[in-house]
């Protein structure tokens, strides 16, 4: 067979493949139900309604087809939406000195920086259960400087839950830290703390309604090779 024959038609199936992901898309992107549209984040919308790529992704997982396609989108924008975007650090898990907190902090808030340009979110430290060997005093000054320098404007609060009484004069110290630039530190419980976070995005032993386990996940828990091999 020719070559240029050959060229020809590989030419003409990926341009019919192209012409058939591009309807599905437009179908895909009709039939999205405008209830969630209107709870998913600004982010998520533009991608939803402006950028290709997104819905591309599950056309081309199922096969091209719309109707599986949209079942698993709207599941994923329920998922995100009840997920919501907070930063849960819980300071039992970490050891005074232990720099994998500060990897796995910089992890979360770049990917919520980069995937949502900068839209604020609240930062939880969830306290319960610490003592002296978990406070550290470098990995606060750590997280106000990323903030400050690295990540403008990205947090609005920075909340304390329900920290012990013995590091009260800590938080004090801290404090001393915190001028324009940085997020408002409040100290909040199971009481305050919806005032700043509704309860369908807190977890139980936080008084909200998320039954489910969060963990913390920490740099030696994370493939950064496959990670950056698939970014």
């Amino acid at each position: 067979m020719n070559c240029s024959l050959r060229s020809s038609r590989r030419l003409s199936t990926i341009s019919n493949d192209s012409a058939r992901l591009a309807i599905s898309i437009s179908e895909l992107r009709g039939r999205l139900d405008k209830e969630i549209l209107r709870k998913s984040s600004p982010s998520d919308c533009h991608r939803l309604l402006r950028e290709e790529w997104w819905l591309a992704t599950f056309l081309l997982c199922y096969n091209n087809d719309v109707d599986v396609s949209l079942a698993v989108v709207t599941q994923c924008l329920k998922w995100r939406y009840n997920f919501q975007v907070e930063l849960w650090i819980r300071m039992k898990e970490h050891s005074n000195g232990d720099k994998d907190t500060e990897k796995a902090f910089i992890f979360w808030i770049e990917r919520h920086y980069m995937e949502s340009r900068g839209a604020p979110i609240s930062i939880l430290i969830d306290m319960g259960g610490t003592t002296l060997v978990n406070l550290d005093y470098d990995l606060f000054k750590f997280i106000l400087h990323s903030l400050k320098y690295y990540y403008p404007n990205c947090a609005q609060d920075l909340l304390i839950f329900e920290s012990p009484s013995m590091l009260s004069a800590s938080w004090k110290i801290i404090r001393t830290w915190i001028d324009i630039g940085h997020p408002q530190l409040t100290l909040v419980n199971r009481d305050s703390i919806t005032q700043f976070i509704h309860p369908r995005f807190l977890p139980d032993h936080m008084g909200g309604e998320v039954n489910y386990s969060l963990i913390m996940l920490l740099e030696r828990d994370i493939d950064y090779s496959l990670l950056f091999s698939i970014m």
